[in-house]
């Protein structure tokens, strides 16, 4: 019963997030037990399409800006990082599933490119903005 329940709750999931801009980082969470820093981190480089692998070798994280004499950040800065631990670089398997979508977000990426041009900050990153800089870490995003 309660896998019938948990499966149906991933579904119901799955089919919303495939109508967002985040269903590529969806995927990733789900199917590749990857952390939310890691899925940011993450570079088009880093997928084998031949092997079906990704490999994780590092994670977008965000530092807060506090100003001298207050007590909460004005801003934060994102910063790229290392993985958490010396176990988390590894290099897990990829379900085509989520190496299509990986695809359509290259492409979406290399149009974005193309139509930005010089103004397209291109750091490889798979989950970026329009203009290619990397998400924020925070819910201000």
């Amino acid at each position: 019963m309660w896998d019938t329940l948990i499966f149906h709750k991933l579904r119901l999931l799955l089919a919303a997030a495939s109508k967002s801009n985040w269903y590529l980082e969806v995927l990733l969470a789900v199917f590749c037990g990857l952390r939310k820093g890691e899925i940011r981190g993450l570079k088009f480089s880093d997928f084998d399409m031949d092997r079906e692998t990704v490999s994780i070798s590092r994670q977008i994280t965000s530092n807060p800006i506090i100003p001298k004499g207050q007590s909460r950040p004005d801003e934060y800065r994102i910063e790229e990082r290392a993985p958490k631990t010396e176990n988390s670089y590894r290099t897990i398997r990829v379900p085509a599933a989520v190496l299509k979508e990986v695809s359509i977000r290259k492409n979406l990426a290399e149009s974005n490119r193309e139509k930005l041009g010089s103004s397209y900050l291109d750091h490889g990153y798979v989950s970026s903005q329009e203009n290619g800089a990397p998400h924020g870490t925070g819910s201000r995003q």
